[in-house]
């Protein structure tokens, strides 16, 4: 993600994300990066909620600051990062010192068993009634972002007690509706800032 002004990232489902051409973990991709490449007229900032990122080579997110233009006001809200600890690089976020956030009802998982999602083998993430991840969220929808009041699937969203990441528990979904298709992700190159703050 790069770019300008506010941006606002919801609703995803990221899986599996590799490496570079070289396919290590050092430069392994992350699930969400952003970046004010190139250096941009006014600030960057982003709103982030409700994605499940499953299995980054390398952050959950990655916030990275090249040019001094992103913002204070960004928001990681609701969102899943299962770490399985499978690569050197094992933090659902990064986020450059300089860069300014609120965090909350973030779920950070260190197995995709742990995450209880419907069907992981067969890539259907939505979640079950055992997930920690069900009845884990704050209440966004006074933010009154088009599209966050729905889940991917586009079911509403109850006023309290909505679940992390991009899918809203329901009991028959989770079992009939089939897996996601799979995308192949963008490569991006990306350097590890020298001050750094992570969050679980």
């Amino acid at each position: 993600i790069m770019g300008q002004g506010k941006i606002y990232i919801y609703n995803n489902v990221v899986a599996d994300i590799g490496g570079d051409k070289s396919n290590t973990s050092e430069f392994g991709q992350s699930g969400i990066f952003v970046d004010d490449r190139p250096p941009t007229l006014s600030k960057l900032s982003v709103f982030v909620a409700n994605n499940t990122i499953v299995s980054p080579k390398r952050y959950g997110i990655y916030i990275l600051n090249s040019y001094g233009n992103v913002g204070s006001d960004n928001d990681i809200y609701n969102n899943i990062f299962v770490m399985d600890g499978l690569h050197n690089y094992n933090q659902g976020a990064n986020i450059a010192a300089a860069v300014g956030y609120k965090q909350s009802n973030n779920v950070g998982l260190t197995t995709v068993a742990a995450a209880k999602f419907a069907d992981a083998v067969n890539r259907n993430y939505r979640l079950t009634s055992a997930s920690p991840a069900s009845g884990a969220e704050i209440d966004v929808s006074s933010l009154n972002i088009t599209g966050l009041v729905n889940d991917i699937l586009g079911l509403l969203r109850p006023v309290t007690k909505i679940d992390a990441g991009a899918y809203q528990y329901n009991s028959s979904s989770a079992r009939t509706v089939g897996a996601p298709k799979a995308v192949t992700p963008a490569q991006i190159e990306v350097e590890v800032p020298a001050n750094i703050e992570s969050m679980p």
